[in-house]
């Protein structure tokens, strides 16, 4: 076998890998904080969704009650962001309309009034390119969640620039 036939072999295995990797759901390093208060009749829930992910997110989705009465009518998100509220299934949808949650920032000014009381939940968010990521919100002063996914990914596309350098040193011998 040539060293090109071998280099090709490798580059294959790489993107097989990532392909692999970012086909199925990881832990996201994505931060979603909620701030709990009470109302007349429920609770007011403010969120802020902090992307330490490489990529711009579309969406950011967090499960919550069924059939909940206040959730809908009072949804809210900054500007460039919409909201919405599937009351069947209890998911509450903070996607982009004319802005993203970007690599690297906080997006705060998501929120919702709520008849049930404050409960862990999970959400997922799914970025630009298709990659659904998941994670479980937390209050102010809760741990992180720790995202070793992240450096999985980098290593391979370090691999996959390696295996790009090689085969063009190869053709050019």
């Amino acid at each position: 076998m040539t060293r090109l036939a071998q280099h090709r072999n490798i580059l294959g295995l790489i993107l097989g890998l990532c392909t692999f990797i970012m086909s199925g759901t990881v832990r996201a390093d994505v931060i979603v904080d909620a701030t709990v208060s009470p109302i007349l009749g429920g609770f007011h829930f403010e969120y802020s969704i902090t992307n330490n992910e490489l990529v711009d997110l579309a969406i950011v989705s967090i499960a919550g009650p069924a059939g909940d009465p206040l959730i809908g009518s009072t949804l809210t998100a900054p500007a460039g962001f919409l909201a919405s509220y599937d009351s069947g299934l209890g998911f509450i949808d903070f996607l982009e309309a004319a802005s993203s949650f970007l690599a690297g920032t906080t997006t705060s000014g998501f929120g919702f009034d709520s008849a049930s009381p404050p409960a862990p939940t999970t959400f997922t968010a799914l970025t630009i390119f298709g990659a659904e990521l998941a994670g479980t919100t937390h209050a102010p002063g809760g741990a992180p969640i720790p995202e070793p996914a992240t450096v999985t990914l980098l290593l391979v596309g370090i691999g996959a620039l390696g295996g790009f350098k090689a085969r063009i040193l190869m053709r050019n011998r």
